[in-house]
């Protein structure tokens, strides 16, 4: 059985801080985004949002928001794990095919 904290830390034993700031980091190299042009859009400065994302500083939750606003990035997934579903549905926008 899987709990909502593996689901969080997927097993690392890490906090939620940390997952988050894994996450974003991932996010930020898969996106091609720079760090400092995210520092700049959200009022932060660029060793500040360094500090965040190595996990030296911890987030609050108005910065991960503005940080997910200014990006694009799911804020879902930053504090899950989960990445959304493309219609946000269950089945991932897949649909059933009737055989009538």
């Amino acid at each position: 059985m899987t709990t909502s904290l593996e689901l969080i830390d997927g097993g690392r034993g890490e906090t939620l801080n940390d997952a988050v700031a894994r996450r974003l980091r991932g996010q930020i190299a898969e996106k091609k985004l720079s760090a400092s042009a995210i520092a700049r859009a959200i009022g932060m400065t660029q060793a500040t949002i360094s500090r965040r994302t190595t996990g030296h500083t911890e987030f609050t939750l108005n910065e991960v928001q503005a940080i997910c606003d200014s990006t694009g990035i799911s804020l879902e997934y930053l504090m899950t794990g989960r990445k959304p579903r493309p219609d946000g549905g269950p089945d991932g926008g897949v649909k059933a095919h009737s055989h009538e």
